[in-house]
């Protein structure tokens, strides 16, 4: 049980329990939770990007695009197959290193219809040649119904000419195109990770196919958020693995033959290798793409400028041309970037990608786990009692654990392209640091509710407040500390004891001490403990004063006072007169909990403690009340009147220390100047000189009366009449 009250271990605990669930989150093993978060989780990619904000392109990728200009200009370089075929030849005539269409062409042009064209391709073919304005009619109708020809051989005159076509789920379809073949990797091998089977695919007529260069798939699919931000880089369809569009025009671009593309789908993380170049694969096998920013980040060129020769030559020379349709309404999708973007710029993004070899990498999920576990030891270390931290303290640890890891997963975004986890380190830091602060308010709460039992007997409401807000000074174990300790106990109590009845003994024991008690609390002091009739209570802890000693010294003429006001009552239930003897001393001490682990007491040690029992028990050798050691007297000041009774060394001590009587508080007034009297005497005493102490001990004796005066009277005539060559002046206890 202490185990969950530790916040290392519960910290540790959920790290861990969050930790798995990240991982079967990763590993898409959580069903429609784990969907959701991971949809949470890009979403935070997003935001990546748009703090980031947009960085430079490459030179190497130009947009050619059919836009809103161009169909207004020149509708017929969209709409028919003649104007393809142009552009086609604009664009090789410029030079380019290789062209990408961003579309295909499934279907033959149908300008007429099909018997229609039939009837016409006969005439020509039957009918012998010859003049005439039908036959030219006829002749430029059938021109214009070869345009698909005209297309194919401008596809053949450009010789770098890559189209798409499309591979999906759907109806399964059968490929008997032998052209198609050119899309495939030269290399693959499949590994534990399957790559899906795509069922259906849609490409441009054979004849084009079998003209073009190469092929690539050009398909591309949002996510569950409806965002378009990876993109799938190998497909099968049947036995065949198929590249994208992306990849063969890169291969194109850097004269790699079709062997040099290769998909190694074997080990842990399956990757591409194009010529000299790797990318490691994610586990949808995609590539994280890297967008540089909102949509016309691309230099983009209108067709109908390239065919009218508007484009300089050196803006399109060695470049490659990707060729996409961005008119409004048209191919368009959501990115990270952009709600608008050109679907022909999302493949200009990952040739851009694969050129500068700077796509997004996404950690495997062994560093999810990792993260969350250490983030979650972080969180709780602040709650480590060792560390004594207030709990304001201890959030801002938990806020800047959370800020700093953010902070650091954005600069590892931009500098090292790494998609770092974010939702679930978040949850983990406020799951682990909202159980180890609750875990703090029960603890501390537990821990007050236990103070205020253990210390509502022995110290005053409001100190035990103070020691509330500090119960680090409760913690096993003594420091040293300057305090003021007071000890009082009943005269003659064994005698008393002995002639009451035990229910009457135990009736004026109860009644004695609880109003002493109550005086001790009044005045900050700390109820240590009871022995039989005595009291020990301590000034200055567990909560420091900084007057431990003037409240002592309070404390015990109260204590006398309460006692007086008590003796009528006692009296007339037939009680005894109570008569008590009080000593308090000042000095260092160790204080603290003594004990075991699991049953201790507060309460102080040292030679001071011992001094301030043994003055307490002077009292019975002077006949006083209230002794005090010469540090209380020096601590206390002149707020209370003392006088000094004696140079005593007690039992067990070689060292004489001086002690004082506490008469009154506040300054000496005339009713004092006795004392003046009594210290002469003392003097006299110390010095040898017998007979002049006695004469004035005798005199305060009888006129105050005085019993310490009477005490030194007796010694003075003792040591008039047994003299002592070794007199110091200092009067040596032979008992306690």
């Amino acid at each position: 049980m202490k185990l969950l009250r530790h916040p290392l271990f519960v910290g540790a605990l959920l790290g861990l329990l969050l930790a798995g669930l990240a991982a079967l989150q990763r590993t898409r093993r959580l069903g429609a939770v784990g969907e959701w978060i991971e949809q949470l989780e890009a979403r935070s990619l997003d935001l990546r990007f748009v703090l980031r904000g947009p960085v430079s392109t490459g030179d190497e990728v130009v947009i050619l695009a059919y836009d809103d200009r161009t169909l207004q200009q020149a509708p017929e370089l969209y709409e028919h197959r003649d104007g393809w075929a142009k552009m086609l030849d604009a664009l090789a005539a410029s030079r380019v290193r290789v062209i990408g269409l961003d579309a295909f062409f499934p279907d033959p042009e149908r300008l007429l219809p099909d018997e229609l064209r039939a009837d016409i391709s006969c005439y020509f073919r039957e009918t012998p040649a010859g003049e005439g304005p039908a036959r030219e009619l006829l002749s430029r109708v059938d021109f214009e119904l070869r345009a698909d020809e005209r297309l194919v051989q401008a596809v053949q005159r450009a010789g770098n000419v890559i189209l798409a076509f499309h591979l999906g789920r759907g109806q399964r379809g059968e490929m008997r195109d032998p052209a198609l073949a050119k899309a495939r990797y030269g290399q693959s091998i499949s590994g534990a990770r399957a790559v899906p089977d795509s069922l259906r695919f849609r490409a441009s007529m054979p004849e084009l196919n079998a003209a073009a260069s190469a092929l690539g798939v050009a398909t591309v699919m949002e996510d569950g958020t409806g965002l378009l931000r990876k993109l799938v880089m190998v497909r099968r369809h049947g036995r065949g693995y198929y590249a994208p569009l992306s990849l063969q025009l890169v291969a194109a671009h850097q004269g790699l033959g079709k062997a040099r593309l290769a998909f190694l789908g074997m080990g842990p993380e399956p990757e591409l290798r194009f010529g000299p170049s790797a990318l490691t694969l994610d586990e949808d096998l995609s590539m994280v793409l890297n967008y540089r920013g909102p949509s016309g980040s691309f230099p983009t060129y209108s067709i109908v400028d390239l065919v009218a020769g508007r484009i300089p030559p050196e803006a399109l020379e060695g470049k490659i041309a990707l060729v996409g349709v961005t008119f409004f309404g048209h191919d368009r999708t959501t990115t990270s970037t952009d709600e608008d973007y050109p679907g022909v710029e999302v493949h200009a993004t990952a040739v851009d990608n694969l050129l500068r070899g700077d796509p997004l990498q996404r950690p495997p999920w062994t560093l999810d786990l990792l993260v969350c576990l250490l983030l979650g030891l972080l969180v709780c270390l602040p709650y480590w009692p060792v560390f004594s931290l207030g709990p304001l303290a201890q959030s801002g640890a938990t806020l800047v654990v959370l800020l700093t890891y953010l902070g650091a997963c954005q600069v590892l975004f931009g500098v090292s392209l790494l998609w770092m986890p974010v939702l679930w380190p978040v949850i983990v830091v406020m799951v682990v640091g909202t159980a180890c602060l609750l875990l703090r308010y029960l603890a501390e709460g537990l821990q007050r509710r236990r103070l205020r039992h253990a210390f509502a007997h022995y110290l005053s409401p409001d100190v035990i407040e103070q020691l509330l807000e500090k119960p680090g000074a409760l913690r096993l174990g003594g420091e040293r500390r300057e305090l003021t300790v007071l000890f009082s106990d009943i005269r003659s109590f064994t005698t008393l004891s002995e002639g009451l009845p035990p229910e009457t003994l135990t009736s004026l024991l109860n009644a004695y001490l609880t109003p002493m008690t109550d005086v001790v609390l009044e005045h900050r002091g700390m109820l240590d403990k009871y022995i039989g009739d005595a009291i020990m209570a301590l000034f200055g802890a567990p909560v420091p004063i900084p007057d431990h000693a003037a409240a002592a010294c309070r404390a015990a003429l109260e204590m006398l006072r309460r006692l007086a006001d008590l003796d009528a009552e006692w009296q007339a239930r037939g009680w005894p007169r109570l008569r008590i003897g009080i000593g308090v001393n000042t000095g260092p001490m160790s204080v603290g909990n003594m004990g075991s682990a699991e049953r201790f007491d507060y309460t102080a040690v040292g030679d001071e403690v011992n001094l301030a029992s043994r003055l307490e028990g002077l009292n019975k050798v002077f006949g006083s009340r209230v002794i005090v050691g010469q540090a209380t007297r020096e601590a206390a000041g002149d707020a209370f009147s003392f006088r000094e009774l004696d140079r005593v060394a007690v039992k067990g001590k070689q060292e004489a220390k001086r002690i004082y009587e506490l008469l009154h508080e506040g300054p000496p007034g005339p009713e004092d100047g006795w004392v003046a009297d009594f210290e002469r005497a003392l003097q006299a005493y110390r010095a040898g000189s017998w007979a002049e102490a006695l004469a004035v001990f005798e005199r305060l004796a009888r006129e105050q009366p005085d019993p310490p005066s009477a005490v030194f009277a007796d010694r003075c005539r003792q040591m008039a009449a047994e003299p002592s060559a070794d007199w110091d002046g200092v009067w040596r206890m032979l008992s306690k």
